[in-house]
């Protein structure tokens, strides 16, 4: 690309020389390195956009895996929770009839019955 822009200026170059002034030949000449620089100053951050773009795709992709096994880990210790839960209402209901069946002794031996 760079020989083209060379080759390009020198063509326009030789054709202003042989028609035009040297006033003209200078403007041109300016002309002409402003849009070569131009040129490679889009040719670079094209580049850098590109590695910026695949640099945040990746990240992209990397996030949303970890979203995903976030979301994941979210969901069974939900579960596990809801499971404890279930286990917690049982082992409170269990001591529940514990103690209603030691008021129940308690009361048996307080109050004993004839015979017995």
């Amino acid at each position: 690309m760079k020989r083209i822009l060379i080759q390009s200026s020198l063509i326009l170059m030789s054709a202003l020389i042989a028609n035009g002034s040297a006033e003209e030949i200078a403007i041109t000449q300016k002309k002409i390195d402003k849009w070569i620089e131009t040129r490679q100053i889009i040719s670079a951050e094209r580049a850098s956009w590109l590695g910026d773009k695949a640099m945040l795709e990746t990240s992209e992709g990397i996030l949303s895996d970890e979203l995903k096994a976030l979301n994941r880990a979210v969901e069974i210790l939900s579960e596990n929770s809801t499971i404890a839960d279930v286990e917690r209402e049982n082992l409170q209901a269990g001591a529940r009839r514990n103690r209603a069946l030691q008021r129940d002794v308690g009361s048996q031996s307080a109050h004993p019955r004839n015979g017995c």
